[in-house]
């Protein structure tokens, strides 16, 4: 727990939200990798909406408890967020039923599947107003692949302070890098 905690520290290089990069009164949260849910369960009672997408099965149950007084708002989809809607997979575009020019943060830890799953969501970062923060450790090249999809849709970016090491890459003895945490981008 107290690992959970620290990456949420302002130092951290995995810090989700930071200044005025936030989650404001009404926004719809949208937190592909939900995990644990602790994340999401701090911003649930200001978001008009929340979408919490998480593909490992032990998750559910206590998911289920943890946004249990709370079901009005949430939706919990139990599918790996892809660029595909198909089988255990599913894009942001098919799931996430929103009005043109919503207020959208994106949280997005889903084991370097992000570029994949920014692509299927094209109409929303083009549609809405967003906020995103999205891991870019996973792989060596995802913080500039991610920025580079975002940027592709006009959207201002920069990456989290500080450098981490992901020693679960296999390739991580290969290329023995630094890596930023976390790819900011918004696009109002």
């Amino acid at each position: 727990m107290k690992d959970i905690l620290r990456e949420q520290l302002p130092t951290s290089p995995h810090l989700y939200i930071k200044d005025e990069h936030k989650i404001n009164e009404g926004d719809i949260l949208i937190d592909a990798g939900v995990c644990e849910g602790n994340f999401a369960l701090r911003y649930v009672d200001i978001c008009s909406k929340v979408y919490l997408f998480e593909m490992d099965t032990k998750w559910m149950k206590p998911l289920y408890f943890s946004f249990r007084d709370c079901w009005d708002k949430v939706e919990l989809i139990h599918k790996a967020v892809s660029d595909t809607t198909k089988g255990m997979n599913v894009a942001l575009d098919d799931a996430v039923n929103c009005a043109k020019d919503s207020k959208i943060f994106v949280k997005m830890d889903i084991e370097g599947a992000e570029p994949a799953a920014l692509r299927g969501a094209k109409n929303l970062l083009t549609n809405n107003k967003v906020r995103a923060s999205v891991c870019s450790y996973h792989n060596s090249d995802d913080a500039w692949k991610i920025k580079s999809l975002f940027q592709k849709y006009n959207f201002k970016t920069w990456t989290s302070n500080g450098y981490m090491v992901f020693i679960w890459d296999k390739n991580i003895w290969n290329t023995a890098d630094f890596r930023k945490g976390i790819v900011y981008a918004e696009n109002y």
